[in-house]
């Protein structure tokens, strides 16, 4: 969904996904040679040999993880994630965590105690489908400790998910 309308405006787009119906669904549509498909858990992409062959030389201008930090529920996967999306990040380079899930609005999208006992419940037996709803201080201490500045931004307010969504700019901070 996301490669497709990059093509047209980059040299090259390396598209990961855990999903290898994902991948498969994505290389059946493929059509642009500038898109590539990589089948990895971005957590532990320090640890594929085969990925620093795919990313570019000296690292990507742009990364771009959209609508998905959610799905990596704890601090420590998200900091792992973190950590190898900065690891093949150009020292000028920006990565866009996109529509994350805010810690301060859950009680706007959960309102009652039945739908936040459900979510609850569902995350324990994890069949979760919302995914962890993510708090700026913690981003920020993560992305800290990997010595990146972090910026919050809000959505526009007519994007759909905009009343408990916001994107944060990560960039490595200077020497």
């Amino acid at each position: 969904m996301l490669t497709f309308p990059l093509a047209d405006n980059c040299q090259q787009v390396v598209g990961v996904d855990i999903s290898s119906e994902q991948i498969a669904l994505a290389e059946a549509h493929a059509s642009k040679d500038n898109i590539r498909y990589h089948l990895a858990d971005v957590t532990k992409l320090l640890q594929d040999p085969a990925f620093p062959t795919i990313a570019p030389q000296g690292g990507f201008d742009k990364i771009n993880l959209y609508f998905s930090f959610q799905y990596f529920d704890t601090q420590t996967k998200g900091k792992a994630a973190l950590k190898a999306m900065l690891h093949f990040l150009k020292e000028d380079g920006i990565l866009l965590l996109g529509d994350v899930p805010e810690q301060k609005y859950f009680n706007t999208f959960y309102p009652t105690l039945k739908s936040k006992i459900k979510y609850h419940l569902k995350r324990l037996i994890q069949q979760d489908d919302m995914g962890k709803f993510w708090n700026e201080k913690t981003l920020k201490q993560i992305a800290h400790s990997l010595g990146a500045q972090i910026e919050r931004i809000e959505q526009p307010a007519h994007l759909p998910y905009a009343d408990y969504r916001c994107d944060y700019l990560i960039r490595k901070a200077p020497i």
